[in-house]
């Protein structure tokens, strides 16, 4: 007969199932004795298990770290009042690495009775900022502006002739869009369409001139060339040549060489008559001897 003060001790175990299989993330319950007591889908896809078959097997004998059997063992921490919280941890076996946290169980009279363990996979994010990490090692090493864009527009990391170049900030640089620094309109209509192309696979280069948002006029060479990993484009590497002075010469000569295809031309002040060459007033449709 049940005590007065003292709570049943009855867990649906199919509830209990249900609800932590609508986690994403692997979960583990295991009891102060160290009896795994449930266990997620999750958890079983990536050990390959059935719940069945480890539900009341010690966890150091069924999944054992680093951790176990000692001082640094979770259950231990736990039961000490330490808060375990978003902990990097990897498991060689798996070949990932997460975010591990633990919470306690209490009963009704506060008694610590289980653990329930959480494993985010963060093998993705760990793997993309060991990329990222890469190549700022990379563009860290060139002299032209260049910059690790994600495939969401935001720069991870630049170099520093990138932030000499805009004359920006790192901080104001890193972590912010591509449309920050540009400029809504040439992100829309000069950047986007080709970053996109990118991102399909393809490497993309163009030149054009750029309007900035604080009035500079720039020409730029650019080149989008992508990542990739596990065969999809994950982040795009940008270069970029400043061309402005290069291109402003380039428009001087032709403009020079229009004004000389179109030969020589005068005008008489005392005839009051326009002396031209003929492809000038071919061009005009001026005559020789024509007054003004």
């Amino acid at each position: 007969m049940e005590k007065e003060g003292e709570s049943k001790n009855i867990i649906n175990k199919g509830f209990v199932k249900k609800l932590i299989d609508l986690n994403p993330n692997a979960v583990r319950i295991i009891d102060v004795d160290y009896n795994i007591l449930f266990t997620n889908d999750m958890f079983e896809q990536y050990y390959e298990i059935d719940s069945v078959k480890i539900e009341g097997e010690k966890c150091y004998d069924f999944i054992c770290s680093n951790d176990c059997n000692g001082s640094s063992c979770t259950l231990k921490r736990v039961l000490n009042g330490e808060e375990v919280l978003d902990e990097k941890i990897h498991i060689p076996e798996l070949g990932k690495h997460f975010n591990y946290s633990a919470f306690p169980i209490h009963n009704d009279r506060n008694e610590i009775i289980a653990l329930f363990e959480n494993l985010e996979d963060i093998t993705e994010q760990i793997s993309s900022q060991e990329d990222i990490n890469a190549y700022e090692v990379i563009i860290s090493k060139i002299s032209e502006p260049m910059s690790y864009v994600s495939k969401d527009f935001v720069y991870k990391k630049v170099n520093d002739a990138y932030l000499k170049y805009f004359n920006h900030s790192r901080e104001e640089i890193e972590n912010h869009t591509v449309e920050d620094l540009f400029g809504r309109e040439v992100f829309l209509n000069v950047i986007k369409p080709r970053f996109e192309l990118a991102l399909k696979g393809q490497q993309e280069e163009y030149k054009e001139w750029f309007d900035l948002p604080n009035g500079k006029r720039i020409f730029l060479g650019v080149s989008y060339i992508p990542v990739f990993r596990n065969g999809k484009v994950e982040s795009i590497v940008v270069s970029t040549r400043d061309l402005t002075d290069m291109k402003k010469n380039q428009e001087n000569l032709d403009l020079s060489q229009k004004i000389a295809r179109l030969g020589s031309f005068d005008a008489d002040l005392n005839t009051m008559q326009w002396v031209g060459s003929k492809e000038f007033c071919e061009i005009f449709g001026f005559q020789q001897g024509q007054h003004y």
